[in-house]
């Protein structure tokens, strides 16, 4: 073997590539931070360098500005962050990979509420990031088996959980 498996070479190129690997799914958002967080918790299968890198998109997310929040408002219920809330805080109490979430009062009756609003082109963009992403995972699937204790596994095993509740976290209701 040329190299070591825990050789400080191996796990410097483990840890460029989930750094690039990180960057690419902060970069492209939604569909793609989601499958960051799922690779961050394969603790059992992954290499550390690639856990750890990815674990942080469970805490952090991009943020969409407070202009597409409120035209993603006007656009799904028809009116205005003003004409609904008597307040509206621009900066979000949370942020996840699809949505962010921000506090309010609601004009009507005083309410105070939390307010989940989808990123900007998540609806448009996911079904095509997802079928990608089978596209890719198949691909890989044909070539990489993953043998765990004794038990080989395809990769096609992890996409599953991934893209079946994304399917369903991109169809918002208002309530």
């Amino acid at each position: 073997m040329l190299f070591a498996r825990d050789s400080a070479y191996v796990l410097q190129v483990h840890l460029r590539s989930a750094e690039r690997l990180r960057e690419m799914c902060w970069h492209n958002g939604g569909v793609f931070i989601k499958v960051g967080q799922h690779i961050g918790a394969l603790d059992y299968l992954l290499p550390s360098e690639y856990v750890n890198t990815m674990k942080v998109l469970h805490q952090h997310a991009p943020e969409s500005p407070i202009s597409d929040i409120k035209q993603i408002v006007v656009a799904d219920l028809g009116q205005s962050v003003e004409e609904l809330f008597s307040s509206f805080d621009e900066q979000p109490i949370a942020s996840a990979s699809l949505a962010q979430v921000h506090r309010a009062t609601r004009r009507s009756d005083g309410r105070i509420v939390a307010v989940k609003v989808q990123h900007p082109h998540i609806r448009v963009h996911s079904a095509v990031d997802m079928t990608t992403m089978k596209v890719n995972a198949s691909a890989f699937a044909a070539k990489v088996k993953v043998e765990i204790e004794h038990t080989s596994y395809s990769i096609s095993l992890w996409a599953s959980p991934i893209t079946e509740p994304l399917r369903h976290g991109t169809h918002f209701q208002r309530i």
